[in-house]
């Protein structure tokens, strides 16, 4: 299980936007990021260094768990959840209810990620 979170946590260090001809890889990824708990995620992946929160949603995106938005987005430190975009739901069903679930994942890994940040004295934006 650490190692899966760990390979997760490596490529959410890799901040790209997949085009919708991946759908099957947009799925894949989000179905892998969901068997993961949004915690121990923040916390493998705050200790790389990398400090960002999740965004989600499509035209309308967010950084769920966040109430100062425009404080986040402004840090800049935030990339885009792989799959979890409206403006990309190309996998069917499946893609609809694993992109119903990311928005609480994203909300829990936001949250910890603002605890991570806490306990390395960095500025951040209060849940």
């Amino acid at each position: 299980m650490h190692r899966a979170i760990l390979a997760i946590a490596l490529a959410l260090s890799v901040q790209e936007c997949i085009a919708a001809e991946d759908c099957e890889g947009d799925v894949r990824a989000l179905r892998e990021m969901l068997k993961t708990e949004p915690e121990q995620l923040a916390q493998a992946t705050a200790s790389r260094g990398d400090i960002a929160f999740l965004m989600w949603g499509g035209v309308g995106a967010v950084i769920p768990g966040i109430a100062n938005q425009k404080c986040a987005r402004e840090d800049g430190q935030f990339k885009w959840m792989r799959g979890a975009s409206s403006d990309s739901l190309c996998g069917g069903a499946e893609h609809a209810a694993l992109y119903q679930q990311s928005s609480d994942f994203a909300v829990r890994y936001n949250r910890a990620m603002v605890t991570e940040r806490e306990r390395r004295g960095i500025a951040l934006c209060a849940p």
